[in-house]
């Protein structure tokens, strides 16, 4: 009872395009299952999950998509504790999100906190890749007062208006922006991270598998 109820404390929101519809049914088919999920698209399928948020199927749709997914989320989805933000070639380790969640700050956004901005180095903001975790109050003030700006990063918007609202990041060193190989770690490694980017669909299952298996096991390699 306790596992089903820490799921109904979030909902996942994945970037998608109907040019990437394979991403989709891959996560569906592995750690999408069971859990509170939308896809935010160019497109509608409601069987899938997928909710259209313009027309537009282009990559530097991203921004605008994010955005409307934000301010027009259907009012059914407004009551969570926590929204999760990732693309749809982003792998979630639901197991030990579900656990870390209840002990997060609702008064901060949980990230992976980078800056490589081209047009401002200084600016800092979360890798949309990577996920992130949103408490309600805050997603509820981007509802209200985030405006568009003018870059085809989906990110870079959430971080330009992250500034504009003094809403502050925590980072979370266990959402990775890359693979398990390119942060050295080992497959037995992968049930104690949050999120990896860039896994194309046959790793998706696969990564989801290893989180599946007992604890007991996987520690035996550490």
């Amino acid at each position: 009872m306790d596992k089903v109820d820490r799921k109904d404390n979030y909902l996942i929101l994945i970037l998608h395009s109907r040019n990437t519809r394979e991403r989709l049914k891959a996560i569906l088919r592995s750690w999408g299952q069971n859990v509170n999920i939308l896809f935010y698209a160019d497109y509608s399928n409601l069987l899938d999950k997928v909710i259209q948020v313009t027309k537009n199927p282009n990559y530097e749709s991203g921004p605008e998509k994010i955005l409307n997914c934000i301010k027009f989320l259907p009012q059914e989805h407004l009551n969570y504790d926590w929204y999760v933000f990732c693309d749809d070639d982003t792998f979630l380790n639901l197991n030990l999100l579900e656990k870390v969640l209840p002990s997060f700050d609702k008064d901060f956004v949980y990230c992976d906190v980078i800056k490589c901005w081209e047009q401002d180095s200084t600016l800092e903001y979360p890798s949309g890749g990577a996920g992130f975790a949103i408490p309600n109050l805050i997603f509820k003030k981007l509802r209200s007062e985030s405006e568009s700006y003018a870059t085809k990063w989906s990110d870079v918007c959430i971080g330009l208006n992250f500034r504009k609202l003094n809403i502050e990041m925590k980072q979370e060193g266990r959402f990775h922006a890359h693979p398990p190989y390119k942060h050295d770690l080992k497959l037995y490694e992968v049930p104690n991270h949050l999120s990896f980017h860039y896994v194309n669909e046959e790793e998706q299952k696969r990564l989801h598998d290893i989180c599946q298996l007992p604890e007991k096991i996987y520690n035996l390699n550490e």
